[in-house]
């Protein structure tokens, strides 16, 4: 699927209401195995690793659209070192049912990579998988 154009901008990037409900559960472990470094795209600063992937509503990657239009192929992480949040906290539009959500952006860079999201019992990082190399 072919991806539309994005933007950097934090305050398009809201997520849209369109969402799996599981709690976030590890990948098996045969795909855990090899842990690579994921990078941001934009400056090579280290993310987050391939052993930090996790499952949310049964499946890792989820393509989504926001209010405002934008596709977005997210993967999901436990963890994600390489991010800060930015900006409120919020619940609207939320792509996973009865999470909170805050942009992520890249430490060095500020280059806009996902969102982190939360819940009473859980939380992960949504990042978007071609700002990652």
């Amino acid at each position: 699927m072919e991806l539309l154009d994005q933007t950097d901008d934090a305050t398009t990037a809201a997520p849209p209401a369109q969402a799996p409900t599981d709690e976030a559960q590890p990948e098996h472990d045969e795909q855990r195995q090899e842990d690579e470094a994921l990078n941001c795209a934009a400056c090579g600063q280290e993310v987050t690793h391939t052993k930090h992937r996790t499952s949310v509503g049964g499946q890792f990657a989820h393509t989504c659209v926001n209010p405002a239009g934008i596709l977005f192929e997210i993967g999901c992480f436990k963890e994600a070192d390489g991010c800060r949040e930015i900006g409120p906290e919020s619940d609207d539009f939320s792509w996973f049912d009865g999470y909170v959500w805050q942009v992520a952006i890249c430490t060095n860079c500020k280059t806009h990579l996902g969102w982190r999201f939360w819940s009473s019992d859980n939380e992960f990082y949504g990042l978007i998988l071609n700002r990652l190399s």
